[in-house]
């Protein structure tokens, strides 16, 4: 496994088993998103599904829609024939909800082609891509229900990750004393949507944190 490889595996473990046990207390879901990492590939995720499936997917606290733990897989379209991955796991009868991070307006016809149950548009910074682009939604909603997907619009505060890219200015959104987030809630609300992302809290250092946070 790729993490495991890095050493990371250990720590990431640990977290995600406090995380499971302390989210039962306030009623709160855990899932899992796989990032982009080095050397990805449609067998790579499919390791990691197969290692999350034996040791979390079991777990009360653990996220499930339609009783299947969810899945989050970040820029699925940068994987080659991921599809096999979900037949291989459906072959060893894990069955999961999948949801795609989607950039272009292509990647929707590219999710479902590979077997997602749902896409959602990512990034908090409001149309630094076409698909967080909030005027884009109506038809991105209506895209996804043609081709009997999940649509999952994605909200946030505002976005400054000036600190960790410097010249990003670009992608930078302000807050607007509350007006943007307010803005991206109501054009989220009009797709009539099951499911809204809040793109926060655990990207402090790009602005996105709701409350005032501390390193």
């Amino acid at each position: 496994d790729e993490i495991e490889d890095n050493n990371v595996a250990g720590f990431t473990d640990k977290t995600l088993e406090l995380l499971l046990d302390a989210s039962a207390e306030f009623d709160i879901k855990i899932l899992v998103q796989i990032p982009a990492y080095q050397s990805r590939t449609n067998q790579t995720i499919y390791k990691d599904i197969k290692y999350l499936h034996s040791k979390y997917f079991s777990h009360p606290s653990y996220m499930k829609i339609d009783n299947k733990p969810v899945v989050i897989i970040y820029d699925p379209h940068e994987v080659t024939n991921l599809y096999k991955s979900f037949i291989f796991l459906k072959e060893e009868n894990i069955s999961c909800f999948f949801i795609a991070s989607v950039v272009e307006k292509y990647h929707v016809a590219t999710a479902y082609e590979d077997g997602f149950n749902s896409v959602f548009t990512y990034f908090a910074s409001e149309a630094s891509t076409w698909c967080s682009n909030i005027s884009n939604w109506k038809l991105l909603k209506k895209d996804c229900k043609e081709r009997g997907i999940g649509f999952i619009p994605t909200v946030g505060p505002g976005y400054n990750d000036q600190k960790i890219e410097r010249w990003n200015r670009e992608k930078v959104r302000n807050r607007e004393a509350g007006n943007y987030y307010e803005r991206m809630w109501k054009a989220a609300i009009k797709t009539n949507p099951s499911i809204v992302v809040i793109n926060s809290f655990n990207h402090w250092f790009e602005g996105t944190q709701i409350e005032p946070a501390l390193e």
